[in-house]
């Protein structure tokens, strides 16, 4: 489990994941078997939420402190950091950027 192996690698133990589709949907079953808790979900459309067993927020809810968000989205990963970074002071780093794509 790759993903895992590198988040465990650079310390983190717990992440929040934004964007939860396909992509997000997959990320989750393969962290939570790597043995990484996902502690929240943010998602423009809270719906998701029913899906998993962790909170989901948007980037309007205050979120709470986590060391890093891993995320999903591909287009608008300069947008979502941005809006990230007014809410948090997590480590934001795209999926694309951990798997080296």
């Amino acid at each position: 489990n790759s993903i895992a192996q590198y988040l465990m690698e650079k310390s983190y133990t717990s992440v929040a994941i934004y964007g939860l589709g396909m992509l997000g949907t997959s990320l989750v079953m393969d962290l939570e078997r790597g043995g990484i808790e996902v502690k929240y979900g943010i998602d423009q459309d809270v719906y998701k939420g029913r899906q998993f067993e962790f909170p989901v927020y948007t980037l309007e809810d205050e979120l709470p402190e986590i060391r890093i968000i891993i995320v999903t989205t591909t287009g608008i990963f300069n947008y979502v950091s941005e809006k990230l970074r007014e809410r948090c002071n997590a480590k934001i780093i795209s999926l694309r950027t951990i798997l080296g794509i």
